[in-house]
């Protein structure tokens, strides 16, 4: 199989959604950060990279717009 880093971004799909799979992936990632995971930073950074389609969406729902402190 490929790595992860390698395998396309599907634009058509979930990445854009404030309600999808990469929005629990973000909220999931700045959680551990905020936890003290020493790289849930550039582990949430990443994710907000391939997903960014959704930062429009995220303030009208904002249920998954967790972010690190």
């Amino acid at each position: 199989g490929k790595p992860c880093s390698q395998v396309p971004l599907n634009e058509e799909a979930y990445p854009s959604e404030p309600d999808g799979m990469s929005a629990m992936a973000r909220a999931s990632m700045a959680s551990a950060y905020n936890a003290g995971m020493s790289d849930g930073l550039a582990a949430y950074n990443k994710v907000k990279s391939l997903s960014s389609a959704m930062d429009a969406k995220l303030p009208s729902d904002p249920t998954w717009a967790i972010v690190p402190r």
